[in-house]
C-alpha cells in the first residue's frame, strides 16, 4: 500500500478516535450525563506523621490495627486498644475483608513499610477511611505517647 494512503488512513482514524471522546459511553450503566449529579464517594486514605495520627486517635472514633507479627509483639507494647492482624499471615487480606469498610481505621507497623502497603490493599478492597502511621510505632515509642502491654489472647484477629 502506498505510504501516502496509510498516512491518510491513520489521520482519519485519529480524528474519529478523538471526536468519539465526547460520546457518553455510560448510557447502559444509566449514569447521569451531568458529572455534578454523580454519586459522591468520600474517601480518606492517607499516611500521617505521628502528631496527626495522635490527633486522629484522640477522636476515639477509630479501630486501631497493629499489623506486626505475633512474635514481634511478644515482648513489646502497642497503642492502647489496638487489635492485631498479622501482615504476613496467609489470610491477611481475608481478615481485612471481614472488617466493616465504612469504619474509620488507624493502622501501623514497626517502621511504616508494611502499614503503607496495607493502606494500598485496604484502598483496593474498598475501604474509605484509613490512616496509616507513616513512621511506624518506633516513633510513637520515642515520643512517650500512651501504649499498653500486648495481650495475645484478646487482641489477635485470626
Amino acid at each position: 500500500m502506498n505510504e501516502k494512503i496509510i498516512k491518510i488512513i491513520l489521520i482519519i482514524l485519529s480524528i474519529i478516535g478523538l471526536s468519539s471522546c465526547g460520546i457518553n459511553w455510560n448510557q447502559e450503566n444509566k449514569l447521569p450525563v451531568n458529572i455534578n449529579q454523580w454519586p459522591v464517594i468520600k474517601t480518606n486514605i492517607s499516611r500521617a506523621w505521628f502528631s496527626n495520627f495522635k490527633t486522629e486517635l484522640a477522636k476515639k472514633d477509630s479501630v486501631v490495627i497493629d499489623i506486626r507479627t505475633p512474635p514481634e509483639l511478644q515482648d513489646t507494647w502497642i497503642i492502647s486498644g489496638a487489635i492485631n492482624i498479622d501482615y504476613y499471615a496467609s489470610n491477611f487480606e481475608n481478615n481485612l475483608e471481614l472488617l466493616n469498610k465504612d469504619q474509620k481505621y488507624l493502622i501501623y507497623c514497626r517502621s511504616g513499610s508494611r502499614s503503607g502497603k496495607t493502606l494500598s490493599i485496604m484502598k483496593k478492597l474498598g475501604f474509605t477511611n484509613v490512616t496509616d502511621l507513616n513512621s511506624g510505632i518506633n516513633w510513637w515509642f520515642q515520643s512517650g505517647w500512651k501504649t499498653e502491654k500486648f495481650n495475645y489472647q484478646k487482641k489477635v484477629v485470626n
